[in-house]
């Protein structure tokens, strides 16, 4: 088994390095096994070739900056945002009258105060149940894109905590300080959506105020060419550089309100007990994958869930497995980072690929 995952890292990683010499430079510099930053190498050589293919430069003469004088760090900057790439973009665009709009918030402190109440709100609808059934089921492994996304991080980080402590129950002050920390890192991803979106010039700029509604349909109904004079005007450089920039100051004093679960006893109630079903669902999970097995781990769902719910998880980095507690160790059939089987992602690899 360790032979063939040797194998399919091997094949996997000449996959992307074959692309080009920058993939191959990539690829050279990542660890046995570390699926992830594989795939992402995949999405950046993808978006440089796409971005080759909209210039009208073969791969064999691109160099290290295309035509427009963009260079290749600027489509890996690209490419760290969370967004999957979609090979064949630029055809599409060709065939269609895209039009791209950021409507850029007049108020960003109430904007924080929206995210905010959204975030307890999705608290209070079964956040933390959604996330505790996904994870017993399998369907949220700590390797997978969907487990890094915020708000299920920050679940899967409370839950894990609080599952190693046996059977104490969700406390109130635990509770609110992960509440505050989802908050949080919802507010500073939505800082940096608006200082990526000044940067990029593909986006029109509105501001969402009272005249937002008819600023759109200008844009959607205004002649193509009408569009990239508006687009690329002046007066967009102006917003870009006025209603776009970075707000250190607010980021720093701003002050939530206090959250209903530190104010409302029922309020406080309600998700303390939401949070306990979750906690009792998942140590029951961890209670049924602890059973004697045999000294051959087999790659089962539960298995991975067992090791990685006290390990990964709470550590916070997908790069870092080192499991804190006595746990079986995963089968050399699966993948170190993950625990799913390795040719699985091999296979997720070439369809991606064969696509092209």
């Amino acid at each position: 088994p360790g032979a063939r995952a040797a194998r399919d890292w091997a094949a996997g990683a000449a996959l992307v390095a074959e692309r080009s010499n920058r993939s191959a430079q990539r690829v050279a510099k990542l660890s046995p096994n570390d699926w992830y930053r594989l795939s992402r190498a995949l999405e950046i050589a993808l978006a440089e070739e796409e971005q080759q293919q909209q210039h009208h430069v073969r791969p064999a003469e691109s160099s290290s900056s295309s035509s427009d004088g963009s260079s290749s760090a600027v489509v890996e900057e690209r490419c760290a945002r969370p967004v999957m790439i979609a090979p064949g973009l630029g055809a599409a665009e060709s065939a269609y009258d895209a039009r791209c709009v950021f409507l850029a918030p007049t108020d960003r402190a109430a904007l924080f105060r929206r995210i905010d109440r959204r975030c307890e709100a999705m608290l209070r609808r079964g956040l933390l149940t959604e996330v505790a059934a996904l994870r017993s089921q399998g369907r949220l492994p700590s390797s997978s894109t969907a487990a890094r996304a915020i708000g299920y991080r920050q679940s899967l980080e409370y839950l894990a905590e609080r599952a190693e402590a046996s059977a104490a129950a969700a406390t109130r002050d635990d509770y609110v300080e992960f509440c505050r920390k989802f908050a949080t890192a919802s507010r500073n991803y939505a800082a940096d959506q608006i200082k990526w979106y000044r940067r990029d010039r593909d986006f029109g700029v509105v501001l969402a105020d009272e005249t937002a509604l008819d600023r759109l349909v200008e844009a959607v109904d205004a002649p193509r060419d009408a569009y990239d004079r508006w687009r690329d005007g002046a007066d967009q450089d102006d917003l870009r550089r006025s209603a776009l920039v970075p707000d250190a100051k607010l980021m720093r004093q701003y002050r939530p309100a206090d959250l209903d679960a530190a104010t409302d006893a029922e309020a406080l109630e309600h998700q303390l007990r939401l949070a306990n079903e979750a906690l009792q669902s998942l140590r029951q999970m961890r209670a049924e994958t602890a059973e004697p097995r045999s000294e051959q781990v087999s790659s089962t769902v539960a298995d991975e869930n067992a090791v990685e719910l006290g390990s990964d998880v709470r550590a916070g980095a997908a790069d870092r497995r080192t499991s804190p507690r006595a746990a079986p160790a995963p089968s050399p059939d699966t993948a170190s980072d993950g625990g799913a089987p390795e040719d699985v992602r091999l296979a997720a690899l070439r369809s991606r690929t064969s696509r092209l």
